[in-house]
């Protein structure tokens, strides 16, 4: 299995230098956690790394699984379809790791449930390795302290599954000196330096997964309709930046300096939106609270 991206690794931006598919996704740097997920794989039974939305969970897991057991069959489980029949599949295999992205997404209503997890893992002769991860928000959710929810029984069904699981391995957004220390030495990948000088804001997958999605969503603002004005004062914003203003810019000046990259991208024929939208929009966290 070498396709990351549809196991659920965020893609990062091409290098221009090469500006080949392939490279969507940098070179891995070892996470200090990295050892004890392997061990965990190599041990069997559930493994669930619970972390921040792009803090590096999926990635994670799928090197150490790639150390762990490289030899293993690997099964992709989907939210959408019918889990009584997949697990039924996978109590037929002796050696497989079933992989789960989001798994508070396979929580919800007529999802999994502890007797299929208690199957898929019965029998100590086969070797079954239940990979999955999950944000810190959603896992907060089954938490003692959330009892006063609007489907109580999906929740206790769902807080079931999770304590079945092993302590989960917690991943951190921002990353360690360590790991720092290793993204900077981690070849040629200017990617990678970048994203280490602003490891002292950010995580180092962080700047590396949604910077690009943070770009791509600016550029489609600009459609008709969408949100040129938002765009117009992200680009009057990021100007500000380029041209050496370090410190935050006021409202009031970002506001007079939009309409000028608003016009000159067509004005009033891009259907812009009321300026409350607009800043709205331009402030809104993205992925990982970017």
């Amino acid at each position: 299995m070498t396709d990351t991206i549809s196991l659920g690794v965020h893609p990062s931006a091409v290098r221009r230098s090469t500006r080949l598919e392939s490279d969507r996704v940098p070179a891995f740097v070892e996470r200090d956690q990295f050892d004890k997920v392997v061990r965990r794989i190599v041990e069997g039974g559930f493994v669930l790394i619970v972390g921040d939305s792009t803090a590096g969970k999926s990635r994670l897991a799928y090197e150490a699984m790639r150390v762990a057991v490289p030899d293993f069959l690997l099964l992709q489980a989907r939210p959408s379809e019918d889990l009584q029949t997949f697990s039924s599949t996978v109590c037929a295999l002796r050696r497989c790791v079933v992989w789960f992205d989001e798994f508070d997404q396979f929580l919800r209503a007529g999802g999994i449930t502890l007797q299929m997890v208690n199957a898929m893992l019965a029998d100590p002769e086969r070797q079954v390795v239940l990979l999955a991860s999950m944000r810190s928000k959603e896992y907060d959710r089954y938490s003692a302290r959330q009892r006063d929810v609007p489907d109580a029984a999906t929740w206790r069904a769902g807080r079931e599954v999770l304590l079945h699981a092993a302590e989960p391995v917690e991943l951190d957004r921002l990353w360690s000196p360590r790991e720092i220390e290793r993204a900077q030495g981690a070849g040629r990948d200017p990617r990678l330096r970048a994203a280490a000088q602003a490891s002292d804001r950010f995580g180092v997958a962080e700047v590396l997964a949604a910077g690009p999605e943070l770009l791509n969503d600016w550029m489609h603002a600009w459609q008709t309709g969408e949100h040129p004005r938002g765009a117009a004062l992200v680009a009057a914003a990021v100007d500000c930046r380029r041209m050496g203003v370090h410190r935050p810019v006021h409202t009031s000046r970002l506001v007079a300096l939009h309409e000028i990259y608003l016009s000159a991208r067509g004005g009033a024929v891009l259907r812009p939106e009321p300026l409350a939208d607009a800043l709205a929009w331009a402030t809104a966290p993205g992925a990982g609270g970017q």
